[in-house]
């Protein structure tokens, strides 16, 4: 059909099988038809094709060729896209596009069937890598390493009246399981362009298992004034290495408004100094009526102000000073 098309095309416009135009424009359709997948080329340029038919120009032969240029162009820019490569296992490598390479870690895109897929390799894990591009993509990370110290519940309600009677620190236990289980180190440190990612969880679990879940459930507005975090990090113990503290203080779970809020905050382990705090509130579709569904919109949250962070200039200077 879209042959036909093309000769419809050149029959109307009165080019004869003796005219020299004639010869160089199908020469040229038959190679283009050879080379490409004209199903799809056509749809997407046929907007540019079909005017180089109309239009009065007096040299057609040099219209048709720029369009064979471009598409000729847009190949070589795909098959660029794919020329890096990565070596995972003896005699296993992937041609792919190299994104990002830090001190860790390779992030690439490559090709599987006819999807694009998006993937972190660790370089420990990788025999060898190749980026055609590499001096310009090679970075450090913003922060070295990252001790996570929970998700701390020690002030958090949760705002549904019919909760009042129940179990809430059994709820806690389940959510924080979910978390450990679903939370790979690795996809945090591609989240966050971070060096390592690693636990201290103790002191933190140990904590919520002491709460009392009388005190947990409130029908009314509630929050935490952000003026109180130091002191919940205050209480944390010390640590001695050189990594940036974290935790997440869980502030509320509002059934009615489907929505989380949390401070994401980051301090200095010796001092307990906090250098950066984020109040984020994330919001799913879940209908709230099972207890892990709290559990999935944790990990949620977690993921997408993970993947929307942005350190500040004090731990900026945290991290150079260390």
């Amino acid at each position: 059909m879209v042959w036909g098309l093309f000769l419809l095309c050149i029959k109307k416009r009165g080019f004869k099988k003796t005219d020299e135009n004639y010869a160089v424009i199908m020469s040229s359709i038959m190679i283009f038809f050879s080379f490409e997948f004209y199903k799809i080329y056509f749809m997407k340029y046929q907007a540019i094709l079909y005017p180089l038919f109309q239009i009065n120009m007096k040299n057609k032969t040099s219209a048709l060729l720029i369009f064979i240029l471009l598409i000729s162009f847009n190949s070589t820019v795909k098959s660029q896209n794919y020329s890096d490569w990565v070596l995972i296992e003896k005699d296993d490598t992937i041609a792919c596009k190299i994104t990002l390479i830090n001190e860790y870690n390779v992030f690439y895109e490559f090709k599987d069937g006819k999807k694009v897929k998006n993937k972190i390799s660790s370089k420990l894990d990788l025999i060898d890598y190749l980026s055609n591009t590499q001096e310009k993509i090679e970075i450090h990370q913003n922060i070295d390493s990252i001790l996570f110290y929970g998700y701390d519940f020690s002030n958090f309600k949760i705002i549904d009246e019919k909760r009042t009677k129940q179990d809430i620190v059994s709820f806690i236990m389940i959510w924080t399981e979910q978390m450990e289980l679903s939370l790979k180190p690795e996809d945090v440190q591609s989240w966050m362009n971070i060096g390592s990612f690693n636990y201290n969880l103790d002191y933190i679990n140990n904590s919520n298992l002491n709460l009392n879940s009388r005190r947990l459930v409130t029908k009314k507005v509630y929050s935490i004034h952000p003026d109180s975090i130091q002191s919940i990090i205050n209480k944390y113990p010390t640590n001695n290495s050189n990594s940036l503290g974290f935790t997440i203080i869980y502030e509320y779970f509002s059934n009615y408004h489907k929505t989380i809020s949390a401070y994401y905050v980051f301090f200095d382990t010796r001092s307990k100094k906090i250098l950066q705090i984020d109040q984020y509130k994330s919001k799913s579709n879940y209908s709230y009526n099972r207890v892990k569904e709290w559990g999935f919109a944790m990990f949620e949250g977690f993921k997408s102000y993970s993947r929307q962070l942005k350190f500040n200039e004090e731990i900026k200077r945290y991290q150079d000073n260390k």
